[in-house]
């Protein structure tokens, strides 16, 4: 068997300077490489949808705190001068 069948692979850490589209594209693909290793067997099911919760869950964040950024609010009196 194996000696490595039950090691999980490092987690990267996002650093806030981090580019967000990068980081969803990195977690993407990182989502992916998940399901092929469930597919495979390589993983058990309860492991599979752990690291899957975790990774949508840190997908999301990121997706949320680039749509925040992404179009500051605009103040109220530029949109009635036109």
């Amino acid at each position: 068997m194996n000696s490595t069948a039950g090691a999980t692979t490092p987690r990267p850490h996002l650093d806030a300077d981090q580019s967000r589209p990068s980081a969803v594209v990195s977690l993407d693909a990182s989502l992916a490489r998940l399901g092929k290793r469930f597919d495979w067997g390589h993983i058990e099911e309860d492991a599979y949808r752990a690291e899957w919760a975790r990774l949508r869950a840190q997908r999301e964040e990121l997706v949320g705190r680039t749509a925040e950024r992404a179009l500051p609010p605009l103040p109220l009196v530029s949109l009635m001068q036109g």
